[in-house]
């Protein structure tokens, strides 16, 4: 698989992941949803020495709860509920960017305001 497509795949887990989906609006009402929409925002850049590329993707959504966030990257945890996964994803994510890049992968919430997923990859 090509470096490109590997870097797709983790965002494709990470977005999946994001708290902004239809869980997160079951109680809101309508004009709450208008006033602040659910948001994915993703950023990267490339080092000034061109040694690293920062990946970053953050949401608005509900955040994650520390129990989660301790656990978010073992094989197996699921993280959206009985029946909606295999709980893999974050787990894959992990080893296409430590294992397959030789780079880090982070993440940063507080609950109710939104999460935060931080990469570092090796330049060339």
């Amino acid at each position: 698989m090509h470096r490109c497509d590997r870097i797709r795949n983790i965002s494709t887990s990470l977005r999946t992941f994001s708290r902004t989906d239809d869980e997160s609006n079951e109680e809101k009402t309508f004009q709450e949803r208008e006033r602040a929409p659910n948001r994915i925002t993703i950023v990267t850049e490339l080092s000034e020495d061109k040694k690293k590329i920062a990946i970053q993707i953050t949401d608005n959504g509900m955040g994650i709860s520390e129990d989660i966030k301790a656990r978010i990257f073992e094989p197996g945890f699921p993280t959206k509920g009985v029946g909606k996964g295999a709980g893999l994803g974050m787990a894959i994510a992990k080893s296409i960017v430590t294992e397959k890049h030789g780079g880090r992968i982070f993440c940063q919430s507080t609950f109710e305001q939104g999460t935060e997923f931080m990469i570092s990859l090796p330049g060339s």
